[in-house]
């Protein structure tokens, strides 16, 4: 992924949910690193590890206002719905980009 889309990306953060894909290998979490890395931090949640599907599901987001990153979401079969609840509850305080 091109680093010039940091700042498009970011852009669209602070209004609305942000999805990125794209095939295998072509720089989507990195991407998704970077954009954390500039925004002073943030949080990085994968669907493919226990602990952080447990805190997903279970909706543990941190308190403070912040990025949150959903890594392979799209595993999880009624991830449509859940993600615009949470967004639709949480839209003033958290950003979520979807990878």
């Amino acid at each position: 992924m091109k680093r010039y889309l940091n700042e498009l990306l970011k852009m669209d953060l602070a209004e609305k949910m942000v999805f990125v894909g794209g095939p295998r290998q072509v720089g989507k979490t990195t991407l998704a690193a970077q954009i954390l890395e500039e925004e002073g931090g943030g949080h990085y949640f994968s669907w493919d590890r226990r602990t952080d599907r447990k805190k997903i599901l279970n909706a543990e987001w941190p308190p403070e206002k912040t990025i949150i990153v959903l890594d392979e979401l799209h595993k999880y079969s009624r991830w449509k719905r859940w993600i615009k609840g949470e967004y639709d509850r949480h839209k003033d305080r958290l950003r979520f980009l979807i990878r």
